[in-house]
């Protein structure tokens, strides 16, 4: 239905917003660790951890925890704007389907109002077909004029409710729209900025520094 296809959409972007307060919660907690000098086991352990289910969330992420020294090579910041491309991308991709979603019930209901007309007409050409055993009416013209009323009265209604979804569809695709535009902007700009901010010559770069520039640069070209 109508209701369960919007109620399915915001739970999927209520996963979303949770992913990224997660996300954010352990980057608070990398940055935390990387300011401590001298880490304990326990901290390393903490850090690279950290740094490993981010990695498992967001693709292209490629945060390198170096055992040795107990860090890592991208900053908070740099992170951040990686965990806000990749929260935008899936906003995204749950309103395309979303929209998909949409398109396939608005088909269902145009079915369900098209076979509401035709039990119409088929009710309506039986009420006028009511005949006796010897070819007389069963009903006065006044009591089939009655039943004429209520099954086009029944019909009326039943397609006044199913409109009503295509219009609350319509308002749902306009909704999704939006939000796609939205996070497509909002990707874009989160993309100019890390890669405006990660300012190191290319030449000092590493390879897993080089191909994660790379990487968002190909997002959108």
């Amino acid at each position: 239905s109508v209701k369960t296809g919007n109620e399915s959409y915001e739970d999927r972007r209520r996963e979303i917003k949770a992913t990224a307060e997660d996300n954010e919660r352990l980057v608070k907690k990398i940055e935390e660790l990387s300011a401590v000098e001298n880490k304990t086991a326990a901290q390393k352990k903490e850090l690279a951890s950290s740094a490993e289910i981010l990695n498992s969330r967001i693709d292209g992420l490629n945060i390198a925890y170096d055992k040795a020294t107990g860090t890592i090579n991208m900053t908070a910041d740099a992170i951040r704007k990686q965990i806000e491309i990749s929260k935008q991308s899936a906003e995204a991709e749950a309103a395309n389907q979303r929209l998909v979603e949409i398109a396939k019930q608005r088909l269902e209901v145009d079915d369900k109002i098209a076979d509401v007309k035709k039990k119409q007409k088929e009710e309506i050409e039986k009420l006028d077909k009511a005949e006796g055993a010897y070819g007389a009416s069963i009903l006065s013209n006044s009591a089939k004029e009655e039943l004429r009323t209520k099954i086009n009265e029944n019909a009326a209604e039943k397609v006044k409710s199913l409109e009503e979804s295509k219009k609350s569809l319509a308002d749902s695709e306009q909704r999704a729209t939006e939000i796609i535009a939205n996070a497509n902007e909002a990707q874009a700009k989160a993309v100019e900025d890390a890669t405006g901010r990660m300012k190191l010559s290319w030449e000092t770069m590493d390879e897993d520094q080089r191909k994660l520039v790379e990487d968002m640069k190909s997002q959108f070209e």
